[in-house]
């Protein structure tokens, strides 16, 4: 080392230190037995078990990276934060409560005297998340009349696709009883995991802990077996049941509304039995459907006028270029086009969304998920519909360009955000897309060979 300054001029003889005399230092790490979270109940868990070797007083600690990248800091004892370690463990594989291996890698940081030595090491943590209660993976709505249980008719509950201890969420929604004289029916029913749906034993319904129990919302008891009522209510129409399996807490909510409403207007000559129809799908007056618009327009009931409509009087909030008349109670689209119709009932907001539609997909020459091949509006039929070159590919059809409204699933029943649609063999076919719900409750496509 040498200064820059006029004080030191022997540059034949440079200061220098001392070489320090070396260390040996070594590090090792084993697994440690399965971890049972339902047996952890200290701040802290061992996952490894470290082994430092070392010329002298020493310090150490260590980072423990697992597969996802996440990062826990561990302490001389190999231990880490437990619910640190818990949150890792449920990112990487959820919360269902079995037994998994995690592979780790570990960084161990030793210090002696003055040194700082880093060495790294790999092994794996075998550990179980715990749940106070077993969640099954399907859950049944089992009605009781006359005193029996009507097991061959047990309803399933619907719930989504992620494993069910981290969306403990089911739901269902069943038809209102109707008496033969039309008025409304008690309902008395109870909860069937499916190993008690295959085992029919009444005793382990899960239920309400007072015999028909009328409280919409509680907690299910598992050893009551007893029915919970929900009692006739005029102008029910439908029942949704909601279940958290997590904490038994259930909530039925009565629902009024039908699952259609339709659209009779200027766009097709006021006729009910022909219009488009918008659907609730939760039964619960939220209204949406697809529809050519061109001036005035009201929303029936049922597909006659004598059962009732829905008119500018009862959407006091109107969106997107929608305006009352003023002489009479029809709703205005003040410029003709292609919609999204969006008919909130209970809230009194009416909403429109202009839209034009497109392909898009593998399914011709030039076009790919980064290319729209465009649609044309068909008023003959109420489609949109083009004629063209297919490749073998999978394709969607989207709306304005954009992922937000897009369809899938199958030609026969296209859902909104369903599955890639695809197209086997090459060659020119036209295709077309239903989307009122006019001709059908369904919105469909066909796709022709030419």
């Amino acid at each position: 080392m040498v200064a820059c300054t006029d004080d030191y001029t022997d540059w034949a003889s440079p200061i220098q230190n001392q070489e320090e005399a070396a260390k040996s230092v070594s590090v090792s790490v084993t697994s440690v037995p399965t971890i049972d979270f339902k047996t952890v109940t200290g701040e802290t868990v061992k996952i490894f078990t470290p082994s430092v070797t070392a010329e002298g007083e020493y310090t150490s600690a260590f980072d423990v990276t697992f597969a996802n990248g996440t990062m826990l800091k561990a302490n001389s004892q190999g231990e880490v934060n437990a619910e640190e370690l818990k949150d890792v463990l449920v990112a990487i594989n959820g919360k269902r409560p079995v037994e998994h291996e995690y592979a780790v890698n570990i960084v161990a940081y030793v210090g002696v005297g003055t040194l700082s030595i880093q060495q790294s090491a790999a092994t794996t943590v075998t550990a179980q998340l715990y749940s106070p209660v077993v969640i099954e993976d399907q859950y049944y709505l089992v009605t009781n009349a006359d005193g029996a249980w009507d097991w061959a008719n047990a309803v399933p509950f619907i719930h989504s696709s992620t494993d069910v201890y981290d969306d403990p969420a089911f739901s269902l929604i069943v038809p209102a009883p109707v008496k033969a004289d039309g008025s409304r029916e008690d309902l008395l029913l109870a909860v069937a995991p499916q190993s008690v749906k295959e085992s029919g034993d009444a005793a382990a319904l899960m239920g309400s802990a007072q015999a028909a129990d009328e409280s919409l919302s509680g907690t299910l008891s598992e050893t009551a077996g007893k029915a919970i009522k929900m009692p006739a209510t005029d102008g029910a129409k439908f029942y949704k049941v909601e279940l958290d399996m997590e904490t038994r807490a259930y909530t039925i909510s009565v629902l009024a509304f039908d699952e259609f409403v339709y659209l009779p207007g200027n766009h097709q000559s006021w006729n009910p039995e022909t219009a488009p129809a918008l659907q609730s799908p939760n039964f619960d007056g939220v209204y949406t459907g697809y529809s050519y618009l061109d001036g005035g327009f009201k929303f029936t009931k049922k597909r006659t006028w004598s059962d009732g409509e829905y008119n500018s009087t009862h959407f006091p909030t109107m969106e997107g270029g929608l305006t009352p008349s003023g002489s009479d109670t029809n709703i205005l689209a003040d410029e003709a086009g292609f919609y999204m119709i969006t008919a909130d009932i209970p809230s009194g907001k009416l909403s429109l969304t202009p839209l034009t539609w497109s392909i898009i997909g593998a399914v011709e020459a030039d076009v790919n998920w980064d290319k729209d091949l465009e649609l044309k509006w068909n008023a003959a039929d109420a489609s949109w519909s083009v004629t063209a070159d297919l490749v073998p590919g999978e394709f969607k059809f989207r709306a304005n360009h954009e992922w937000g409204i897009n369809f899938g699933g199958s030609f026969e029943e296209l859902q909104r955000d369903g599955g890639n649609l695809s197209i086997a063999e090459a060659g020119k076919y036209e295709v077309k897309l239903f989307l009122t719900r006019s001709a059908s409750e369904k919105i469909y496509c066909t796709v022709t060979k030419q």
